[in-house]
């Protein structure tokens, strides 16, 4: 009998996806969601072929797992994470208040209604995810960012839900400028990468309305 050929690299891939989505894997991809979650890390690949199990064997499924991998997704805006997961989640789970919740709040980052999404009640109908929030200012100070030069203060202060002292120390970490009322945003060759990333999912010229 000849020897098995040498698996390539793409092979060893292959084998490792074809294993995570084992129904015997579910328990320990589970684990590792709460492991994401506490450390503050996401790894979409993992994350999908979790949902692909549920898909496969439904009684498997956990809805308060399910609710933990769209927030995480969600937090990784402008990515299309949270929409890749949305078509994996099981039918019977889309109907979920819960899972409801999470859309309308996907929907609202999605389209720039950022005084809306900081004042929503549905923020405090969601588990606690360490980091989603500073995550989610994250997002929007990009698109603040890359739709503006310049901007009044309480503009900022609208979309990132900060003001006073803590408005200013964010943007300083982000070497924006806040002087006489008006935030001026740095050009860096990060934050030209960062618009080629946004570009892709978001029409600037449409945030530029919204603002």
């Amino acid at each position: 009998m000849s020897p098995a050929p040498t698996r390539t690299a793409s092979m060893e891939k292959t084998l490792v996806q074809a294993k995570m989505l084992e129904k015997t894997m579910t328990k320990d991809l589970e684990e590792y969601v709460t492991q994401q979650i506490n450390d503050e890390t996401y790894d979409m690949e993992a994350n999908l072929a979790l949902l692909k199990i549920y898909q496969f064997f439904p009684d498997e499924a956990n809805a308060d797992i399910i609710l933990k991998l769209l927030l995480k997704a969600l937090s990784e805006m402008p990515s299309n994470a949270f929409v890749l997961s949305t078509y994996l989640i099981p039918e019977r789970f889309h109907q979920k208040k819960e899972v409801e919740t999470v859309k309308d709040l996907h929907q609202m980052l999605e389209e720039c209604r950022f005084q809306e999404f900081w004042n929503s009640a549905y923020l405090k109908d969601i588990p606690n995810i360490p980091g989603f929030e500073s995550a989610v200012r994250d997002y929007a100070y990009n698109v603040l960012a890359i739709s503006h030069q310049r901007c009044e203060e309480s503009l900022a202060s609208t979309v990132l839900k900060l003001n006073g002292n803590a408005l200013k120390l964010f943007l300083k970490n982000k070497n924006a400028s806040l002087a006489d009322g008006i935030v001026t945003f740095p050009l860096s060759e990060f934050s030209q990468r960062r618009t080629q990333e946004v570009h892709s999912t978001i029409d600037v010229g449409y945030v530029a309305r919204v603002f």
